[in-house]
């Protein structure tokens, strides 16, 4: 189950990241963002390392058990819900999400917005 679980994390966390590379659009705060990503994991969560990092941190105290770790997960959830930016519009309305995609096709980039 640990491995599965690690594994998950790998494939999911890899295939965001490879998104971003053929998009060419800036994957860390402050590099520039030229695409929107709507494809792929990104259908599903906003940020999908984060989690991919909630599988793994799940995965981890199958493989090498202690405490520390199984208290850690539920702390790593929170800080997931508690990182998510309102003010940005991490839960979208389907209504924004259109406004989004036609800025976007009208040829404005996402950091016009």
């Amino acid at each position: 189950m640990g491995w599965a679980l690690v594994l998950l994390f790998i494939a999911w966390n890899g295939w965001a990241v490879w998104l971003f590379g053929r998009h060419r659009t800036g994957l860390l705060r402050g590099q520039a963002t030229e695409t929107l990503v709507e494809e792929g994991p990104y259908r599903f969560s906003r940020n999908p390392p984060y989690v991919g990092l909630l599988a793994l941190y799940r995965g981890l105290p199958f493989i090498a058990p202690t405490a520390r770790r199984l208290v850690l997960f539920p702390a790593a959830v929170l800080l997931v819900y508690r990182g998510r930016d309102p003010a940005r519009g991490a839960f979208r309305p389907p209504a924004l999400r259109c406004s989004l995609r036609r800025l976007h096709e009208a040829g404005a980039s996402v950091g016009d917005l």
